[in-house]
C-alpha cells in the first residue's frame, strides 16, 4: 500500500495535477489499484464520466510515474471503499484506461 503525493505537469500548459490518494494497492502483478474513502455515498459511473474525475486523474497519474514512490505503473482499476454502513467496496468502470497511457500527462 502506497500513500504519496503526485504531481504532473499538463504538457502545453503551465498547469500541473497534484493528488494525495487515499489507498494505492500494488497487486502481485505489478500493476496498481487505486481507493478512495467516501463517507457518503460514492460518485456512479456516469457521474465520474461527466464531472467527478478524481481517481481518474489519480489514475492518469500513475500511468505517467508522477508518485514517486510507486514509479510508472499500469492502473488495474479503481474504486471507492465506502466508510460506515456496511463498507462496501465499489470498483469502477475503467475503460479509459488506453488512452491515459497515450495522453498529454507528464511526470515533472
Amino acid at each position: 500500500m502506497i500513500e504519496n503525493r503526485g504531481k504532473a505537469v499538463v504538457a502545453g500548459f503551465d498547469f500541473a495535477l497534484t493528488a494525495r490518494p487515499d489507498r494505492i494497492d500494488t497487486l502481485p502483478d505489478g500493476r496498481v489499484h487505486i481507493y478512495d474513502y467516501k463517507s457518503g455515498k460514492p460518485p456512479t459511473d456516469k457521474q465520474i464520466a461527466h464531472f467527478d474525475k478524481q481517481l481518474p486523474l489519480e489514475a492518469a497519474l500513475a500511468e505517467r510515474g508522477a508518485f514517486d514512490k510507486l514509479g510508472q505503473a499500469e492502473v488495474a482499476g479503481i474504486s471507492y471503499i465506502q466508510l460506515g454502513g456496511e463498507g462496501a467496496t465499489e470498483p469502477r468502470d475503467f475503460p479509459w484506461a488506453l488512452r491515459i497511457r497515450h495522453g498529454t500527462v507528464s511526470s515533472r
